[in-house]
């Protein structure tokens, strides 16, 4: 079995490559996001097509930079990631459009998570956007993000939310044990 790539041009993201399983949307790379993680996750071959789900993901992706939509009713194929990774994403796809929650609330809500383990699952998210990791912040800081925090923060200035007093990173000395 061939996972399927296209790219394609979103108004305010630039090139993004769709790659897709027969059961779902598999990975997102934004191109201009230079320190985006490779996909590591899958191994099968990947065919370079057209293929009506990244047709579909492509413009629900313009419609959310336009704030014409606010959910992406695709399904994901979260194959090869590890059980905690996937409950990360999980958790943050739960978080409602134009609100953010903490690792440390995220963590709460899957069975033995820490707070390090929810954030760095959701710093290597291989769908962003879909999977909206753009939601989860530190405990007073932006937290991390698999593209650049300035492209997080447009994200959450998409779905309204205002982030300009919330620092990049924590407050020297700020770090409490779990409270990353």
């Amino acid at each position: 079995m061939s996972l399927v790539r296209r790219i394609g041009e979103v108004p305010g993201l630039g090139r993004i490559a769709i790659v897709v399983s027969e059961r779902g949307v598999v990975a997102v790379e934004v191109h201009s996001w230079v320190d985006q993680p490779p996909m590591r996750h899958r191994r099968e071959p990947v065919v370079d097509a057209d293929h009506v789900v990244i047709k579909a993901v492509l413009g629900h992706l313009e419609s959310y930079v336009f704030r014409r939509t606010k959910d992406f009713p695709v399904a994901c194929d979260f194959t090869g990631l590890p059980p905690m990774t996937r409950a990360a994403m999980e958790a943050v796809r739960k978080v409602p459009w134009g609100q953010t929650r903490t690792y440390e609330q995220l963590a709460a809500t899957i069975p033995n998570a820490t707070v390090p383990v929810v954030r760095d699952a959701l710093a290597r998210n291989p769908l962003p956007i879909i999977i909206p990791c753009h939601r989860a912040l530190g405990h007073g800081h932006m937290g991390l993000f698999v593209g650049p925090l300035a492209t997080k923060r447009s994200l959450l200035r998409i779905e309204g939310l205002d982030c300009t007093a919330v620092p990049d990173k924590p407050a020297a000395g700020a770090s409490v044990r779990g409270r990353v």
